[in-house]
């Protein structure tokens, strides 16, 4: 019970653990991504940012050129200086930002080409004014193809962040919706654990408070039992075998009950065969005595044959003896005078011949006296 007790606490503990392990894991790798989504997203609009700001001091450049071909006044040319460095820069910013997007990369690579011929056309029309030249038209057009051309290049670096842009809105949508699901499922599953192992730990706590009732309620009966079982093996060991003691119950002090009847038993037959053993040594030491000294086999016989008798408290006895010659030769006898007994026998003969063919003891019970 107690074993029990523990380890539901251990498993309730263990799969809240590992629930919470698991929910604080996934919150950290969502938050991760959430944030990270963001990074990107920041990312994509600063791309698109300096992408149009490209764009912004293209046309600073060119309204520069515009207003100082058209007066001859430099002033108008401060929009321009400086306008190809800015460009560039941002130009460089963008292509680091997109060196992982091999499209993008082309669209940088374009663009530069671009703003270095089209910046090339405003400031060689500048130099052409400022020698007091006349500026061709189609350089002045060209400048605009190339102005065009820029144009298109930005809108497609445009096009394609924007579309990456959407991308990572929608990862960044489905993680902000996936977030809070995956911490309510967290949470549930932690509830539910503990209200089921709170049931299992009460419930195995109630079965202990009943065992310990239960226990309790059997104290006075078991003291009085083990006293009754004092007593008995008291007289066991002073000697009186024969006690019995009732073991009728089935738990474990009736199955000692059931020990010490069987031991009270097992020690009466045990000195019972004691007994017997003493007797039979006794017979034999004895039985030795009347064997010593030179006899020939009649005397010997006759004294064996008288001990046996006297010793086992018989009637009449007779010795035979099985010669070499396969037969049972009669050697002595006690109170057998003047009975026909036969001499000689031959082996299945009679019940002596077949108690010696046979190997085995045959007893005679209940011979009538005249027999």
């Amino acid at each position: 019970m107690k074993t029990t007790l523990k380890n539901n606490l251990r498993l309730g503990l263990g799969l809240s653990l590992i629930i919470l392990f698991i929910s604080s894991l996934a919150s950290y790798v969502s938050i991760s991504n959430l944030i990270k989504s963001t990074e990107l997203v920041k990312h994509s609009d600063q791309v698109i940012l300096d992408s149009e700001n490209i764009i912004s001091y293209l046309k600073d450049a060119e309204t520069g050129q515009r207003g100082f071909l058209l007066t001859g006044n430099k002033i108008f040319l401060q929009p321009y200086y400086g306008a190809s460095d800015s460009a560039a820069a941002i130009l460089k910013k963008v292509e680091v930002a997109t060196k992982d997007n091999p499209v993008q990369q082309k669209n940088v690579a374009a663009l530069r080409n671009i703003l270095t011929k089209r910046m090339g056309i405003i400031k060689s029309t500048i130099e052409i004014k400022e020698l007091g030249g006349a500026v061709d038209a189609t350089v002045l057009f060209q400048g605009k193809v190339y102005m065009d051309e820029a144009r298109e290049t930005v809108n497609a670096l445009v096009k394609e962040e924007r579309r990456l842009l959407d991308w990572r809105t929608a990862e960044l949508n489905k993680l902000t919706s996936y977030t809070p699901i995956l911490i309510l499922i967290a949470a549930a599953l932690a509830i539910l654990i503990t209200l089921f192992f709170y049931r299992k730990v009460s419930v195995d706590f109630d079965e202990r408070v009943k065992l310990q009732e239960e226990i309790e309620s059997k104290k006075y009966e078991m003291e009085k039992r083990i006293a009754a079982i004092k007593e008995i093996a008291s007289q066991i060991s002073n000697g009186n075998y024969g006690v019995k003691l009732d073991s009728k119950t089935q738990d474990d002090i009736g199955e000692l009950s059931d020990s010490l009847n069987t031991m009270s038993f097992s020690l009466k037959k045990s000195f019972d065969t004691l007994e017997e053993n003493e007797w039979l040594q006794t017979g034999v030491a004895n039985l030795n005595v009347k064997m010593v000294g030179e006899k020939d086999v009649f005397h010997l016989a006759d004294d064996i044959i008288e001990f046996l008798v006297t010793y086992t408290k018989s009637q009449i006895g007779a010795v035979y003896l099985f010669k070499d010659d396969g037969y049972l030769h009669l050697k002595g006898k006690y109170a057998l005078e003047g009975q026909k007994l036969v001499p000689i026998i031959e082996l299945g003969q009679g019940l002596i011949g077949q108690a010696v063919k046979s190997g085995k003891n045959i007893l005679l019970e209940d011979v009538p006296q005249s027999e």
